[in-house]
């Protein structure tokens, strides 16, 4: 590939992992408050009450222990899809059911927005 080429794909792929990581930035800022908070804290501050939306508190106390034990990574029953592709409706943690919130999650995950490459690829370049 020439130069010029290459440096062509670099600033494209530069500009999509750019723009990826603003997606999560916008995700992830209405949650900080419970991102940042300790254990200790969610515990004497009320964080449940006060950060967490009362349909995900109903949702996680209905979860039997096991499915509980394995979250994040748990399946979750399928949900109304909050903020999908081309829906006018944003998705919004304060209106959000906890099978929602987690196919939120998994969309803003690196592989979901398209900015890693792949481990097949990656061992392809090794060998």
């Amino acid at each position: 590939m020439p130069v010029c080429g290459h440096w062509k794909a670099a600033m494209t792929s530069l500009q999509q992992v750019n723009e990826a990581l603003g997606r999560v930035v916008t995700f992830l800022t209405p949650l900080m408050p419970l991102i940042g908070c300790h254990m200790v804290d969610f515990l004497t501050l009320r964080h449940w009450d006060n950060l967490l939306p009362p349909q995900i508190q109903h949702d996680l106390l209905s979860l039997p222990a096991n499915v509980l034990h394995q979250l994040p990574s748990a399946t979750l029953p399928h949900s109304h899809e909050h903020g999908e592709a081309g829906s006018s409706e944003p998705w919004s943690v304060s209106s959000s059911d906890l099978p929602t919130f987690m196919s939120q999650v998994r969309r803003h995950c690196p592989a979901a927005l398209g900015v890693t490459t792949p481990v097949e690829q990656v061992c392809e370049v090794q060998e």
